[in-house]
């Protein structure tokens, strides 16, 4: 019988799915920014409580060091940078607690691209007791930390919870944004995930969500999410044995792989590649 997610293939999907949470560690940074964004229309009384400009340079620093250790790969020296920051954000008096939480679902992206999943589970918790604590409950980090305790769900193959958690994470990002943003189009392709897993098998609501990711990605805009879409459609029209369907997705995923990664031997060309192979073989024996 044939079957997409082979177990032969498994590392190779495995690999395709944490390339694409690489780039989630970018978006962590990303928040950083929303942090600062947050101060600039403080108030009198919010700006005696923020943290002090040297401490901000200092962290924004450590965030440039981190950026570019994790380009080289250089994944422990770019958590000493973030575990750094968090210590000197740790002994701050300020009442601003935004950008300690930035670091803490930084460093947590960081410990999942290297596969410390416990100890990245640990940093989301921390997170999230610090926004509890501070009343930060509507902040975009509230739904931050909701998809990553998602992911963390997935990968420890808690379907159920993972679920919950993204859909829970798609409301709050949906109702910061008004609109489907890359935060949303990221819930929606991990959603996509959980309903292909093995044990779950619901193509149709895997096909739906990636149909609201196609909608407002292209190939100039949000080409990560475009390829991820396309490819992940194909694993699910694979699994209806749907063939002609998938082998169109798939083509198009692999089009747009070269604006993704120049490397050949880059996990998300390889799994396509792998799995272009299976409908050809599918086909034939047909």
């Amino acid at each position: 019988m044939f079957q997409t997610r082979q177990t032969t293939e498994k590392k190779t999907a495995y690999k395709a799915n944490i390339a694409f949470v690489l780039t989630l560690v970018l978006a962590a940074a990303i928040l950083v920014a929303v942090a600062i964004f947050f101060r600039a229309g403080a108030s009198p009384e919010q700006t005696r409580n923020k943290i002090p400009k040297e401490t901000e340079m200092k962290i924004g620093q450590l965030y440039f060091q981190a950026e570019v250790f994790r380009k080289q790969k250089k994944f422990d020296e770019a958590l000493g940078c973030l575990k750094q920051a968090i210590e000197i954000l740790e002994k701050d008096k300020s009442k601003d607690r935004t950008l300690l939480v930035a670091t803490y679902i930084a460093l947590s992206d960081m410990y999942r691209v290297t596969k410390r999943i416990d100890m990245g589970e640990a940093e989301v918790k921390r997170a999230k007791e610090i926004i509890l604590e501070n009343h930060m409950e509507e902040s975009p980090f509230t739904c931050a930390t909701l998809h990553r305790e998602g992911l963390y769900k997935y990968i420890k193959k808690d379907f159920i919870a993972a679920e919950e958690y993204l859909q829970q994470s798609l409301t709050c990002s949906s109702t910061v944004t008004s609109s489907i943003s890359c935060e949303t189009s990221d819930n929606l392709l991990w959603l996509a995930h959980v309903y292909l897993a093995p044990g779950v098998n619901k193509p149709e609501k895997a096909l739906q969500c990636l149909r609201q990711v196609e909608e407002v990605s292209t190939n100039n805009e949000r080409p990560a999410h475009m390829m991820a879409a396309q490819k992940l459609q194909g694993e699910a029209y694979m699994s209806m044995k749907h063939y002609n369907e998938a082998e169109e997705k798939l083509l198009a995923a692999q089009a747009l792989t070269d604006r993704i990664s120049t490397d050949p031997n880059h996990p998300q060309k390889v799994h396509i590649k792998n799995l272009l192979e299976q409908i050809k073989n599918a086909k034939a024996a047909h």
